[in-house]
Parts: C-alpha cells; structure tokens; sequence
C-alpha cells in the first residue's frame, strides 16, 4: 500500500513540463514506470503467497488439532464402552451369584426345615418312648407291690392297688412278654390273674 502510494505522489508531484520530454528520457520513464509497476505486482504476489502460505500452516494445525480431538474422543468412547461392557458382565457376574446363593439358602433353609422336622420327630418319637418306658416302670413296680400284697393275703389293699392301675391306666402299659427268663408268665399274665381271683 505504502508503494502506491508513492507512485501515485511521484506522479502528481512531477512538475508539468515546460518543453517537450526528450525522447530517451520518455523511454526511461516508461521503463521506470513497468519496473515500479512489475514490483509492485512481484509484492502483491509475495504477499499473497506468504499469506496463503501462513493460512495454509493454519489449517493444517488446525486440522491436525481437530484430528486430535477427534482421535481423542474416539478412545475415549472406546473406553466407554469397554468399561460399560465390563461394567455389565460384571452386573452378570454378579446377578448369577445372587441368584445362586438365593437358591442355595431355599434349597438350604428347605434341608434345614426337613431336618428339623426329622429331629422333631424323633425327640416327639423319643419323648414318647420315654413316657412310654416311664409308665411300664410305674407299671411293673406297682405289679410287685401287688404280688407282694396278694402272697401277704392283703387282698383289699391289693383291690385298691389294681383300682388305682385300672384308673390310670397302667395295666395297659404292662408287658404281654415275659421279661425275664425264670418266670412263666408275662407281667400283664400275672396281673389277669391276681385281679381275676380278687374279683
């Protein structure tokens, strides 16, 4: 710009001539002129270059920054997903283990029930077992005292001896076998047989 404008106040400040311009001076003139005119045009075109040239370097960090950014977010998407993939087998993992200790506390907690039922059962099993053993004891003790008071010829108190085992059921607890292996009779035998003979 600063170029033309000296060219332009070279032109308007020359002095008008007086007296016709020599010939080899007007050839001169001419000649300055193309050559202001060629480098003022060379200066256009190198500054045209330069900033063609500087906006190009602009755009190629532009765009290689722009690839960048991409580039970048592309891994971070892919690490996304990886860890969103992760993240989902790891919720699978981990269901299925839920799931399964859900299963295994109802398969344990239905072997516990079962076995807590067999052991009611048996203790229910054992409870009467004992009271059963229980009430022969009481039994065959008061067998004894009966035989004793019948071979004694206490026969009322053998009356009230057998009143009190037929109230309270006793006799029936009383076994049908013999028990040991010198008596003949069964203990159940032997009180048939004494309250048949009181009766």
């Amino acid at each position: 710009m600063r170029l033309i404008e000296a060219v332009k106040r070279f032109f308007r400040e020359s002095p008008e001539p007086s007296a016709p311009v020599p010939h080899k001076n007007r050839r001169f003139l001419v000649i300055y002129s193309i050559a202001l005119f060629a480098v003022f045009f060379g200066l256009i075109l190198l500054s045209f270059f330069v900033s063609e040239r500087n906006n190009r370097r602009q755009f190629d960090a532009y765009k290689t920054e722009q690839d960048k950014s991409v580039i970048s977010a592309m891994e971070s998407l892919e690490n996304l997903q990886s860890e969103n993939k992760a993240l989902k087998e790891t919720v699978s993992v981990l269901q299925s283990g839920i799931e399964k200790l859900q299963k295994d506390k109802a398969a344990a907690s239905g072997t516990l029930q079962k076995q807590l039922d067999v052991a009611n059962a048996e203790l229910a099993a054992l409870k009467a077992s004992g009271e059963k053993l229980e009430k022969t004891r009481q039994a065959e003790e008061l067998l004894w005292q009966l035989q004793k008071l019948y071979y004694e010829k206490k026969y009322t108190s053998s009356r009230k001896v057998i009143s009190y085992m037929e109230e309270c059921g006793l006799a029936a607890f009383l076994p049908d076998k013999a028990t040991q292996d010198f008596t003949v009779l069964s203990p159940l035998e032997a009180y048939n047989r004494i309250k048949d003979k009181l009766d």
